[in-house]
């Protein structure tokens, strides 16, 4: 591998010389043939001086290449004899790791087909489309084509995506794996079944189990999939969210006839565990990371916490808990159903701190939402709605019933799924809807 590295680097710092190999080439067969002549004087295209250098130039590049393929068939001899058992499909997984795909693309084709009612997990990774099934996983490139399929068991197979890696593991089962655009890159089966899973997007990962003795079993793995610590706790976790730094987990349990739901800040580099909040009769919902900040989403509440853990702004639900949500890098978004059949929703953008940024009400049943720096996009029976965060302006498309789910992959598109394919949907044919805006929440602030 040192030598096939060194071979490029020759070729990459001597690429200038290898150009004017030709012109060598072409004079040192004879200078007669290229020379012109004017009033009746000879004149050399190439001098000699500079016909010499590039002979000496192509020696040595034709001596580099002799040895170089020399010492590559002794390295390959040596590895194949002395450490055969090192050579494995596992370690070669381990080198593509380094092999990642941060390219801005986006799907163009207009359709992705995949197996029906078998893929039960769908999102984006790396500007691609993958989705997972009971046979396993399947990557899509910008076109469409299938471009990797990595085989595994999964009978609910969930998605976690970083910016470098995507991890899609069992819920319920026992099975992770751990992929990116090239190759599966690590796997494992735990002894008793995955509750919840979490990459960030440095590569670190975090999953979520149990075993005899405790009810909650949290395993941190920095990204070279190495071990770095396990959180032990006998009540229930019902969610985790991680950074580089921390990691986030909301547990429940019954004391003295009322239900408690606590929410523990894990210190990954000290291994400091801190309870930064605790909530009498509340149900545990969900706990997301905005930013360096903290959301945390119960059945009465949503509090948010700063960078220091420190609660900085709470709302009440006054009627119910959201019916969905979604978060980003900057905000989160909250759905409530404001009637029974949930034919009116009310949309609500919180910062990272708290501050309730704005919010609207739209008709239509939502079946699914997403959200990135800049946008939302909200998925009813027969429309898609797509909300710029900047200035609340709200574009509307219609799409053909029976979608799934919603994927949003820029501002000028988005990728809605059904039960055997995903669709590509263009908001520049879109139009402009009102957004009816409240300027406050009516739930207030505790």
């Amino acid at each position: 591998m040192l030598t096939f590295c060194a071979y490029l680097f020759y070729i990459y710092f001597f690429k200038s010389d290898i150009i004017y190999l030709n012109i060598y080439e072409i004079s040192a067969k004879g200078e007669r043939s290229l020379q012109k002549h004017e009033n009746g004087t000879s004149v050399a295209s190439t001098s000699h001086e500079m016909n010499k250098y590039y002979e000496g130039v192509a020696i040595a590049f034709r001596y580099a290449k002799f040895i170089t393929l020399f010492i590559t068939v002794i390295f390959v001899m040596v590895i194949l004899s002395f450490f055969r058992d090192e050579v494995s499909v596992d370690n070669f997984q381990y080198m593509l790791k380094y092999i990642t795909s941060e390219d801005s693309s986006y799907i163009t084709t207009q359709k992705i087909h995949y197996p029906t009612a078998d893929s039960k997990a769908l999102d984006l990774f790396a500007g691609d489309f993958v989705s997972a099934g009971s046979g396993g996983i399947s990557l899509y490139d910008t076109n469409g084509n299938t471009v990797l399929e990595i085989e595994n068991v999964f009978s609910e197979p969930v998605f976690s995506i970083g910016k470098k890696y995507g991890l899609c593991y069992d819920l319920s089962g026992r099975s992770y794996v751990i992929f990116n655009t090239f190759s599966k890159l690590h796997s494992d089966t735990l002894d008793f079944p995955i509750s919840d899973a979490v990459m960030t997007d440095g590569g670190s990962y975090a999953i979520l189990s149990k075993n005899r003795e405790y009810r909650t079993l949290i395993s941190v793995f920095d990204n070279d999939y190495d071990y770095v610590c396990t959180v032990y706790d006998n009540k229930y976790t019902f969610d985790i969210d991680m950074t580089s730094k921390h990691l986030a987990y909301i547990t429940a349990e019954s004391r003295d006839s009322a239900f408690l739901t606590d929410v523990s800040i894990l210190n990954i580099k000290t291994g400091e565990n801190t309870v930064v909040g605790s909530y009498l009769n509340e149900f545990p919902v969900s706990v997301r990371f905005i930013g360096n900040n903290l959301a945390v989403i119960t059945d009465r509440s949503i509090r948010f916490y700063d960078s220091e853990f420190k609660l900085k702004n709470a709302y009440s639900f006054s009627l119910k808990m959201p019916s969905a949500y979604a978060s980003a890098a900057e905000c989160i978004m909250l759905c409530f159903e404001k009637n029974t059949i949930g034919s009116e929703n009310e949309i609500r953008f919180y910062s990272g701190t708290g501050e309730l940024m704005f919010s609207g009400l739209l008709t239509g049943k939502v079946h699914s939402l997403d959200i990135n720096e800049s946008f939302a996009v909200i998925h009813t029976n027969d429309n898609l709605y797509r909300i710029d965060l900047d200035d609340h302006t709200v574009l509307s498309v219609k799409i053909e019933t029976g979608a799934d789910k919603v994927l949003l992959q820029s501002d000028a598109s988005a990728l809605v799924c059904y039960k055997n394919y995903a669709k590509l949907v263009d908001f520049k044919n879109s139009k402009e809807i009102y957004f009816s805006y409240k300027s406050q929440n009516k739930d207030g602030n505790k």
